[in-house]
């Protein structure tokens, strides 16, 4: 049996989309992606994860499209 590497997307506050562009580059966001490379690295060892690193501007869509940031259904909450 194969397993399937658990996919993480970052979107970090970076890149372009028509006349608007991110010229100032994001501390918080170099910290986040060495904070979860330190832990794939130290903690995850052998678990199959792959980290995909993306322009937020750029690919502004890309979360709206997989319903990313939404709430859970009222279904799924605890104590319902």
């Amino acid at each position: 049996m194969t397993e399937t590497a658990v996919q993480i997307q970052v979107f970090r506050w970076a890149g372009s989309w028509g006349s608007f562009s991110v010229k100032i580059p994001c501390g918080e966001c170099a910290l986040t992606t060495d904070i979860i490379l330190d832990t794939l690295v130290n903690e995850l060892e052998g678990v199959p994860v792959a980290l995909n690193v993306r322009e937020w501007l750029s690919e502004w869509w890309a979360p709206c499209a997989s319903a990313a940031g939404t709430r859970p259904s009222s279904s799924s909450t605890a104590g319902s």
